[in-house]
């Protein structure tokens, strides 16, 4: 669906909710057909600037789940001009995986990251960083700001031999870049089993399988104390709910890279990942989004 930029984060926080998978957050493009058809398949919330799609399986189950994005979205509708109704359309797993691909090229992100759609030649340079990516239904392109910004964290912070955590990891792209950056082992984690899947597959075709352990779950999964660094592209929401157990992952003195909330929310991330036991570092802005560089409390690791 597409909303207005100050809606956004509660549409995707009410369709995560209903659906039990990942939302992605995307600008909402001129002339972008309106979902339409039965109920189950993609959602899509229109009305403004920004577009937040869910998905679900087909069949009877969808219904509940309907019933209740459209309720929420009729009292967010009472709060917020800008959310539209909801619209829907079947579609088939693979007809999504494949009807975008001709619009996803190759793109240079920072100083040297570069993401390589496994269906598109490319010749690296020597000081490039080549992520290999094929993000079936998973977020993360590299094509989002919020994706970006925490690309250009990474490429500032990872250090060799790093123990990293990459929380909410959709295709994996972030797992990747860390491991290709020096990082010695990486935990990413994500509660969309079509996440995991994705995640797994595109570590492995780059290489990285034995250095990236991808599993279902969250925080509960990342031992206390255990990680150098840190990256999570998420909600506001989900930081402010996770922002004490996310800092508590990280070793004294380790950083998280946190992303995927709009400047307008930077001030309350912010506060919340203080009280966690961190200090702001640095802050990145694009398009809008923004990214906070936080380092916890404490000696070294």
């Amino acid at each position: 669906m597409s909303v207005d930029s100050e809606a956004a984060e509660a549409v995707a926080e009410l369709l995560s909710r209903c659906t039990g998978r990942g939302i992605a957050i995307e600008q909402a493009l001129a002339g972008e057909p309106q979902f339409e058809g039965p109920a189950s398949g993609g959602l899509l919330a229109r009305g403004g600037p920004l577009a937040v799609v869910g998905y679900l399986l087909a069949g009877e189950e969808a219904e509940g789940p309907l019933r209740q994005a459209r309720e929420g979205l009729w009292h967010l509708g009472q709060l917020w001009a800008g959310v539209g109704a909801l619209a829907v359309r079947a579609i088939e797993e693979e007809d999504w995986a494949t009807a975008w691909r001709q619009h996803f090229h190759v793109t240079r992100v920072g100083r040297r990251c570069v993401i390589v759609p496994t269906w598109r030649d490319h010749t690296p340079a020597p000081e490039e960083v080549v992520i290999a990516l094929d993000p079936g239904l998973a977020f993360g392109t590299g094509q989002h700001p919020s994706t970006r910004l925490c690309l250009r964290g990474l490429e500032d912070y990872t250090l060799p031999s790093m123990e990293a955590l990459d929380l909410g990891t959709g295709s994996g792209i972030l797992a990747i870049a860390a491991a290709q950056l020096g990082a010695r082992r990486v935990l990413a984690l994500d509660t969309d089993p079509v996440a995991v899947r994705a995640a797994r597959e595109n570590a492995a075709r780059n290489g990285l399988a034995e250095a990236i352990s991808v599993q279902q779950g969250s925080l509960e999964l990342a031992p206390a104390g255990s990680f150098h660094l840190a990256v999570a592209n998420l909600t506001a929401q989900a930081l402010l709910d996770l922002a004490r157990p996310l800092l508590g992952a990280l070793r004294p003195g380790g950083i998280a890279i946190v992303s995927g909330f709009l400047e307008e929310r930077q001030p309350e991330v912010a506060t919340a990942l203080k009280q966690a036991g961190g200090n702001v570092r640095a802050a990145l802005a694009e398009e809008g989004w923004c990214a906070l560089v936080v380092r916890r409390r404490g000696d070294r690791p």
